[in-house]
């Protein structure tokens, strides 16, 4: 189901990292990691939809369709996941997830908002962008992804729409950047944003229209540069130690909106390549064979210490 090059496995091995890997098309979420740098080893367990996953403090939770599942999390080498909790949400599309004691926040894509679920299964809805008018469960903006940095949140939305679905209407130039603490929109003019993440002070994001990884240069978030460009469709990644792995999926083939994206035509494989993000250069590439065509998360994991740390 999964092959790779030697240099995909090298760099696992060499950084000391696995990979936990969702895709809610083939409804699966993969463990991956290479214990010898020539081949990886990896495993999955079936899961209804699995999207957004945090591993922190021993524990892993994971979005899936009608609910977040609790895991107690000793190492992804270790297949014997014992689920502890599952905080049910309802069918509201879950995406990004982030552990935060003994609840989880989560974006709520079908809401356009932010959202806590406890143990309870208690759905607070928390914060939703201010250009927003309406309240209902019609995605009006497809927020997707979030991310910390300090005491600063950051989400991203593929537009500014208060009709549902309009998102759809500008693919390629609706996307934004919300800081959650004023709410304010700190970058527009964004090619499907997703995947938004922090890494030794810098804001790196994947533009899914265009098939680019971009790193924002200054402290306002106004300006960025392209890091790297793909021929796919790219969501979900991760950073460590200055190496970006990052998803790559096929054209979503029930959807016709997005045919007409400049990558449309060139997303023809499934997989996760290893970029170098100094040198901007490929040091990887795992694909996926056969039934996996499209991913959601990507998240680096450290081998010797599980319970999260710094990457």
């Amino acid at each position: 189901m999964i092959n790779c090059d030697q240099g995909f496995a090298e760099k696992l091995k060499e950084l000391e990292c696995g990979l936990i890997i969702t895709t809610y098309q083939a409804n699966k979420l993969f463990f991956i990691c290479s214990f010898n740098g020539v081949n990886i080893d990896y495993y999955y367990v079936e899961q209804e939809k699995p999207m957004g996953v945090d591993v922190n403090s021993g524990f892993m939770a994971v979005g899936n369709k009608n609910a977040i599942n609790i895991y107690k999390y000793k190492s992804i080498i270790e297949d014997d996941f014992e689920l502890k909790s599952v905080y049910h949400t309802g069918d509201v599309d879950v995406h990004d997830v982030k552990l935060m004691g003994d609840k989880v926040m989560f974006v709520n894509t079908k809401y356009s908002c932010l959202s806590f679920v406890d143990e309870v299964s208690k759905v607070t809805n928390v914060w939703s962008p201010s250009f927003l008018q309406k309240c209902g469960p019609f995605d009006y903006c497809h927020i997707n992804g979030m991310s910390r940095y300090g005491l600063e949140l950051y989400v991203t939305a593929l537009g500014e729409s208060n009709e549902p679905f309009g998102w759809r209407d500008e693919l390629d130039a609706g996307g934004v950047l919300i800081r959650v603490s004023d709410n304010k929109v700190v970058k527009r003019g964004l090619a499907m944003p997703h995947s938004p993440r922090f890494w030794n002070g810098k804001l790196y994001l994947l533009m899914s229209a265009n098939g680019s990884l971009v790193e924002f240069i200054d402290e306002s978030l106004d300006k960025y540069n392209e890091v790297f460009k793909f021929e796919g469709f790219v969501r979900g990644f991760d950073i460590i130690k200055g190496f970006a792995f990052v998803g790559i999926s096929m054209q979503r083939r029930a959807n016709s909106y997005f045919k007409d994206l400049s990558v449309a035509k060139k997303a023809d494989k499934c997989g996760v390549k290893v970029i170098d993000i100094h040198e901007k250069k490929v040091c990887g590439e795992l694909f996926f064979c056969r039934d996996v065509e499209e991913l959601y998360e990507v998240n680096v994991v450290l081998l010797k210490n599980n319970i999260g740390g710094e990457k």
